[in-house]
């Protein structure tokens, strides 16, 4: 995958919980190193803009309030905003990675995930996301809230644009102990293979869990 992105050219931001050389993450910290995953972009060609917006006091809020806790507060940068309406939010920590896709500032954006934290900005904002297995990606050099949960991962706006940065990203680190557990599992040919067409869908039923209790009387 070495110089991938040199034939493809696109701009990368990360969620501010990924270590940048000399730059300080969501909690201040400034580090000598940077992620594994950064040194592979970097490798492959990518430039990186810098740090996204991460929120962790909305992470903290969505692990303990019972309600009424905001979504998507940064103290550094307050209130990540839904670009497609100012007055939502954006329902996760890596919202700042998914706004800056949303917006056109980036062409792929990386965020990481506890439960909910890629998955959810990406669905707010017409994104396409993956959150992968535990040892498909290295967490070296990432600020984990779960170091056996967390899982960075790539946001875009095209599963194809998603395999690319899998691909370059996926793999064994000696830094990360659980990613020699993925080894051989990873796709031969590449996650961007790996991606089905429309003809894929011939055939296929899909169920749609219905309670009637609670559909909104306008559609019903």
């Amino acid at each position: 995958m070495d110089q991938l992105l040199q034939s493809h050219p696109c701009s990368l931001a990360t969620t501010a919980t990924v270590q940048i050389k000399a730059t300080p993450t969501s909690l201040g910290g400034r580090y000598s190193q940077e992620a594994t995953i950064v040194l592979k972009i970097r490798g492959a060609g990518g430039i990186l803009l810098g740090h996204a917006c991460h929120a962790w006091l909305w992470e903290a809020a969505d692990h303990r309030a019972l309600s009424n806790f905001s979504d998507g507060y940064s103290t550094r940068a307050g209130e990540i905003r839904n670009p497609y309406n100012l007055t939502q939010g954006t329902s996760g920590s890596s919202g700042g990675s998914a706004v800056a896709v949303a917006i056109n500032q980036a062409t792929i954006a990386l965020g990481s995930e506890t439960h909910g934290s890629l998955v959810r900005p990406a669905s707010h904002l017409g994104l396409y996301t993956i959150k992968s297995t535990p040892g498909v990606i290295s967490r070296h050099g990432i600020v984990a809230g779960s170091f056996y949960h967390d899982i960075p991962g790539p946001m875009a706006r095209s599963m194809a644009d998603v395999a690319l940065l899998l691909n370059i990203i996926a793999g064994a680190d000696q830094h990360d102990n659980l990613t020699w557990t993925g080894l051989g599992k990873i796709p031969y040919e590449g996650y961007e293979a790996q991606i089905a067409g429309q003809s894929a869908l011939k055939g296929m039923k899909l169920g749609l869990p219905w309670n009637s209790n609670n559909i909104p009387r306008s559609i019903t």
